[in-house]
């Protein structure tokens, strides 16, 4: 029999309402493991989204050097090499026209050009290479003005 109120009001049978209320942790423990999980599941992906700007950050410096070197064996082949070999060829040419030097000395000097121009071209394709890289990593076109 249910134990009636502490007031003079007298109720009915009808009128008789039992009223509880309980706080079930029945759930509480999976959401907050589905929390600590999502939260564990964000700070990895922040970690790789580091990583991944680190790497590219690494690759960047990696290849601005490598395009800084290429301006400098451009200039080195340009301004040094090639006129260098220019002399010794024409050097050998007159040395070969009136006798002092042989045909391989010739051959040699004019192989040396070759070679240098070879070599510059190269280092003219490298460099174009590695802006089309920096270029690729930046996201942007590195020749236009901005």
């Amino acid at each position: 029999q249910m134990k009636r109120p502490c007031t003079n009001t007298q109720y009915s049978s009808s009128e008789r309402m039992l009223m509880l209320s309980l706080n079930l942790p029945l759930w509480r423990e999976s959401y907050r493991s589905e929390q600590r999980r999502a939260i564990a599941e964000a700070a990895g992906i922040e970690q790789q989204k580091i990583r991944a700007e680190n790497n590219i950050l690494a690759k960047a410096s990696q290849v601005y050097y490598e395009y800084n070197d290429s301006i400098r064996r451009i200039g080195l082949y340009r301004e040094t090499m090639i006129p260098a070999a220019e002399e010794q060829l024409r050097s050998s040419q007159a040395a070969y026209k009136n006798g002092s030097a042989d045909f391989i000395t010739l051959l040699g000097a004019q192989r040396t050009l070759m070679d240098y121009r070879l070599s510059y071209q190269r280092v003219l394709a490298d460099n174009r290479q590695k802006l089309a890289a920096l270029e690729m990593l930046a996201g942007t076109d590195l020749n236009k003005p901005q």
